[in-house]
């Protein structure tokens, strides 16, 4: 508390997945119930609060798991902001190694996708403000939630109304950058 009044108000906090199998898999140190707790305390200290979630952190085998956990620790932390960003895996990573070996199945575009609407969808938490904003994102989007939600799931459902091959043209246009 006394940090937030001395001027440092607001807390970027890389989520990046509220699922606990996901964070065990990619050894992120932390767990759903700390993230929760972290972002209530941190709102209770005066701070703003601003979530970074990677889309594709599960990859295939634990999307559903990657959704549902994301869209709980968002719901029970109620963040000021949820930064949407999409796994890029380096080259020379742990997580590349575990591709090669098929340990892990990267995401594929498409999913990529989903699981951002799926995300958005589940949330309903009022007065976050969700943004999908960066350059290696398939989808760019922002607004607030609950005021802008329609709108913001209307863009993506228009974009995965698309014919596959415009979907596909789009997924090949985008950087893969971090």
């Amino acid at each position: 508390k006394a940090i937030s009044e001395a001027g440092l108000d607001r807390l970027h906090i890389g989520m990046e997945s509220g699922s606990d199998e996901v964070l065990r898999l990619q050894k992120k140190g932390t767990s759903s119930k700390q993230l929760i707790e972290t972002g209530q305390r941190a709102r209770a200290a005066g701070f703003e609060v601003s979530f970074y979630l990677l889309l594709g952190l599960g990859g295939q085998d634990l999307s559903k798991e990657h959704v549902l956990g994301s869209v709980r620790v968002i719901n029970e932390a109620k963040p000021d902001f949820v930064r949407v960003r999409r796994l890029w895996v380096h080259p020379v990573s742990r997580l590349s190694s575990l591709i090669e070996t098929g340990e892990f199945k990267e995401q594929t575009p498409e999913g990529t996708v989903i699981e951002l609407r799926d995300i958005l969808y589940g949330i309903n938490a009022d007065c976050i403000h969700f943004t999908c904003d960066h350059a290696n994102n398939y989808i760019q989007i922002h607004g607030e939630l609950m005021k802008d939600k329609a709108d913001m799931l209307g863009v993506i459902d228009n974009f995965l109304k698309l014919p596959e091959s415009e979907r596909k043209r789009h997924y090949s246009s985008m950087p893969s950058v971090i």
